[in-house]
């Protein structure tokens, strides 16, 4: 079970992931709209790079690497579902209605099906996780695997003994015994040569 901590943890995460795939999103919107490019030296082709290239392959790539980053602490389906839905989404719409630069229509096509193939199935799994209310993270089902482990196996560790054989007992006083069983029991032990007359006719009078 998670703990406010762990879930403000996540919550905190699954921003970041949303603010992370915006970026991703942007940077790609904008480098499509570029197309393929470059400058300088033996690389230069018809298409030459200009400043805004750069920028928004910046925040492209921060985007993405923020994404994958972020995604071991949101959980695996809403991690995943937002490193493809929102990019391959938006790859389809700029090759539906943007105007692509050179070389980026087919990549366009390629991304943003290939993509939200890749995306929507884990989309749909973490709708239905928030749906029925439930919290996932990495880790959930290795913790209540750990728990189980340790309340299973707790009876028969060394500590567990240990703290067995430390703890205060519980002394129960059995229930008094009537004047005629104890003279039965004198009686047993004078019999078996255990108490001396003496020591029987004492114990008798203190009845």
């Amino acid at each position: 079970m998670f703990t406010p901590q762990s879930r403000i943890g996540l919550i905190v995460a699954r921003f970041l992931s949303v603010d992370f795939a915006i970026a991703t999103c942007l940077g790609l919107w904008h480098l499509l709209g570029i197309g393929t490019c470059a400058s300088g030296g033996p690389f230069e082709i018809a298409n030459a790079c200009t400043d805004s290239a750069m920028t928004w392959g910046l925040v492209f790539g921060a985007g993405l690497t923020g994404s994958i980053i972020v995604s071991f602490f949101t959980g695996f389906a809403w991690g995943w579902a937002m490193m493809f839905v929102p990019t391959g989404a938006t790859a389809l719409a700029y090759a539906l209605v943007g105007d692509p630069g050179v070389g980026a229509d087919t990549a366009a096509w390629i991304i943003g099906p290939l993509f939200l193939l890749m995306g929507l199935p884990a989309a749909i799994f973490a709708i239905k996780e928030a749906v029925g209310g439930a919290d996932f993270s990495p880790d959930d089902t290795t913790r209540q695997r750990a728990e189980n482990y340790f309340r299973n196996t707790a009876s028969i560790s060394p500590f567990a003994t240990a703290a067995a054989a430390t703890a205060p007992q519980i002394k129960v006083t059995p229930p008094a015994q009537s004047t005629g069983q104890q003279l039965a029991r004198l009686d047993a032990l004078k019999a078996t040569g255990a108490l001396t007359d003496a020591e029987y006719e004492a114990r008798k009078r203190a009845l």
